[in-house]
């Protein structure tokens, strides 16, 4: 809302979000409207709307987030957390926190069993918190074995899960959580797949074989598990793949020399990407990609020139031009060709 509904909500109640931290509801009891800068507005918290969002780590342990505020807590909001509340809020704040959990607890359950183990945290909380305010019937879930440890959770928000199904001789990647299905024939992405109780990173050959990185060859079976990690979507990712391994170690052993990695990049227009999806009759494409890196307080702009030339039934011609730019004016070149592209 602009500084004008700002004032004629004052006195009135309005929605506070806090994004993984919660929404909460509040009377607005004035706005700091100065020239020249964003209103603010005074809010006296009434209520939680949406609990705080519950946080997985790299191991896969979940945390949980109690709400950040307080029935009666007053405190000052950018204007942009500030939003108007869709239905009058009647409740009191014990009873919003318990209903806020109850909508947590019912959108987990609509997924697959791989949040169990967040359903089990939001359940813990309610009883140990509200034991005797609890409504049986709003707890659909309830674990047979609370004190169960999860030696191992194949849920990691970083993957997409798959099933692996045989149709008609045809070996298939099912999504239970999409309902979605993929061909794994001729997939190019690098996958992990669940061998005894560990995972491991290969690619698929054909006819059920599955080549590890160490070389070794597994045989798929029907509802075996696999898994691809989401950052092979991410169009830096792709980019880095798509480099011949020369241009890749050049690119690295720069960023080196700038104290940057990989894991430094925030940004990448890829059209490189765009054109090769998109252009089904060119074999010869040219053009430039921006990447930004960034560490503390440097600042890297890399701009790749690349031209492509693809030749069925032989080898691409390829050239990569990669300009390096700092924040503060350094400046660097590094070029690869690889043996085919006799005119560079």
């Amino acid at each position: 809302m602009d500084r004008k509904e700002a004032q004629n909500h004052i006195g009135k109640q309005v929605l506070i979000d806090e994004a993984i931290k919660g929404q909460y509801v509040g009377e607005l009891i004035d706005v700091v409207a100065e020239p020249r800068k964003p209103w603010r507005g005074i809010v006296k918290i009434k209520g939680v709307d949406e609990f705080p969002s519950l946080q997985i780590n790299s191991e896969g342990h979940c945390k949980l987030q109690e709400p950040i505020y307080s029935v009666g807590d007053v405190a000052e909001f950018a204007s942009t957390k500030i939003k108007p509340l869709p239905a009058p809020f009647e409740s009191s704040f014990e009873q919003s926190v318990i209903d806020s959990i109850y909508k947590k607890l019912s959108s987990y359950e609509q997924t697959t069993s791989q949040y169990e183990h967040l359903i089990s945290h939001l359940t813990d909380y309610l009883e140990t918190n509200y034991p005797n305010q609890i409504d049986p019937n709003k707890l659909k879930h309830k674990q047979t074995n609370r004190n169960q440890q999860y030696v191992e959770q194949d849920f990691d928000e970083n993957y997409i899960l798959y099933v692996v199904q045989d149709n008609h001789a045809e070996v298939i990647l099912y999504d239970e959580d999409k309902k979605q299905h993929l061909v794994l024939e001729g997939c190019p992405f690098e996958f992990e797949v669940k061998h005894g109780n560990e995972w491991v990173t290969g690619h698929y050959l054909s006819n059920w074989k599955f080549q590890t990185s160490d070389n070794s060859v597994i045989t798929l079976t029907p509802n075996q598990k696999i898994r691809l990690h989401k950052k092979q979507f991410e169009p830096y990712h792709i980019l880095i793949k798509e480099l011949e391994n020369p241009a890749r170690l050049s690119l690295e052993k720069s960023l080196k020399n700038f104290g940057m990695t990989h894991n430094h990049a925030v940004d990448c227009h890829n059209s490189l990407l765009f054109k090769l999806l998109h252009s089904t009759e060119e074999n010869k494409f040219s053009g430039v990609n921006f990447i930004t890196y960034k560490r503390k307080q440097k600042t890297i702009v890399v701009q790749h020139h690349y031209e492509r030339e693809l030749i069925e039934n032989d080898n691409d011609v390829i050239y990569d031009r990669f300009e390096f730019t700092t924040d503060s004016g350094q400046r660097s070149i590094i070029t690869y060709t690889n043996s085919y592209s006799k005119d560079r």
